[in-house]
């Protein structure tokens, strides 16, 4: 058991966090490990390779504190840290940045990660800068609070920084400037010999880990960077149903969701969040069978959606097609997903069964419609014809007849010449073409 090589350690670590942390367990079994001996220690990329040395890994004695370490590197992936840094300083935002997800990982439990730069109870001392309520700020203002303190320190493309002699900079200070919360008795010893006369050390200030912002062809894009936001909502929603969402992470998960949400985005977590997940080694996944070692599966649970295309006079062709482009991108983002798709204008005029499978002959479909718009035909079927359907999608212009009630879970699609929102009287609005 103990003679595991560095990558049975790895996976057996993503394996343990399935129960004790779902959330983060989703997200790091997405992760490829990849063996580098070039790099000191462990680092991630914008596609999500985790490049590790052996050697290091070997070292490295506990499956809690690895389980930490790469929960760490996929969170860096979560919020966007190799892209949000933008032209910021890359050393001053590696720090700023490990700043705020290991206080997420002490707040949530974790073992702390020794040589990390390590919050206790949200806050931190670096030289003489304090910062405080970690929890509650982004990478972005911690880097803005500490700037002028790692300004005047930086040397050669590193920062150097005081520390005061009962602090250290290897994981185990004890105002956490860098650790837990036991103090470490060489500290003293070391002021003794690196002291500038004023008892304190200054040592270089750097984070445990590389944060790799190209690899070659590999570099950050726009569908890279919706991969990623769409695993954060199925890791959320996954979490939520089993009752084991993470402390602080729905708030700010919320802000990096939210922040210029394309409305298809916006759509698509809508969805996602009527899914019930669960891990099974059933169907053990595909990429880990190469490796001999198996790790489980997600499974999700089928689910029955009907959307309504509105056909009246009011719709051009133009906005039709978008409907049904948009229609064949939600089935294709989904296996698991069964469409009904009833087209109404004032009644019903067909109704057709749409999957993954056969998604795309929704624009050979012959769509009638003209007259006028009443939603309340669409909501009669469904009480008439499938009462246990979670959810309705609406695409319409919005000029239109509702029924008294919202009697299944509703979101409305509105043009871009669509009716006011507050006109909407139950249900979710997005509007097409709003970010």
């Amino acid at each position: 058991m103990e003679n595991l090589t560095p990558r049975e350690k790895i996976t057996r670590a993503r394996v343990l966090m399935g129960k004790e942390q779902p959330f983060f367990a989703y997200m790091v079994l997405k992760l490829k490990p990849i063996e580098k001996k070039e790099i000191e220690t462990i680092g991630i990329n914008i596609n999500g390779n985790l490049y590790y040395n052996p050697e290091w890994i070997k070292n490295i004695g506990e499956d809690t504190e690895l389980k930490s370490i790469l929960t760490h590197e996929v969170l860096h992936l979560v919020f966007n840290h190799l892209i949000r840094q933008g032209i910021r300083n890359q050393e001053m935002f590696n720090i700023a940045s490990d700043i705020c997800i290991n206080n997420m990982l002490y707040n949530n439990g974790f073992e702390i990660i020794k040589g990390a730069l390590n919050p206790i109870n949200n806050r931190i001392k670096i030289g003489k800068k304090e910062i405080v309520d970690i929890d509650k700020k982004s990478a972005e203002k911690i880097y803005e609070e500490l700037y002028d303190e790692l300004k005047k320190n930086i040397k050669n493309n590193k920062i150097y920084v005081y520390f005061d002699s009962d602090e250290s900079n290897d994981g185990e200070g004890e105002s956490g400037s860098q650790g837990s919360n036991k103090k470490q008795k060489k500290g003293k010893e070391n002021n003794k010999k690196e002291c500038s006369g004023k008892g304190n050390n200054k040592k270089e200030l750097k984070g445990f880990d590389v944060h790799i912002l190209s690899d070659g062809k590999e570099t950050a894009t726009k569908e890279q960077q919706k991969k990623w936001k769409r695993m954060i909502v199925e890791a959320t929603t996954y979490a939520k149903n089993i009752g084991k969402l993470p402390a602080g992470m729905e708030r700010l998960v919320e802000e990096l969701i939210d922040e210029k949400i394309n409305w298809k985005e916006l759509l698509y977590r809508y969805v996602t969040n009527e899914l019930n997940y669960d891990w099974t080694y059933s169907y053990p996944s595909k990429k880990s069978q190469a490796t001999g070692i198996y790790l489980p599966s997600l499974k999700k649970e089928n689910i029955d959606i009907i959307v309504s295309i509105d056909t009246s006079g009011s719709i051009s062709k133009e906005e039709l097609s978008s409907f049904i482009c948009e229609i064949i991108n939600l089935g294709k983002s989904f296996n698991n997903l069964k469409i009904t798709l009833i087209v109404c204008d004032c009644e019903i005029k067909d109704t057709f069964e749409l999957t993954n499978g056969n998604i795309e002959k929704a624009q050979e479909l012959l769509i009638k419609g003209g007259g006028g718009t009443s939603h309340i035909p669409v909501y009669n079927w469904i009480e008439e014809n499938m009462p246990n359907a979670k959810l309705l999608i609406n695409f319409t212009d919005g000029f239109s007849v509702f029924p008294d009630e919202e009697t299944i879970k509703t979101i409305w699609i509105l043009t871009e010449k669509s009716c006011e929102e507050d006109k909407i009287p139950f249900g979710n609005v997005i509007k097409m073409g709003e970010i």
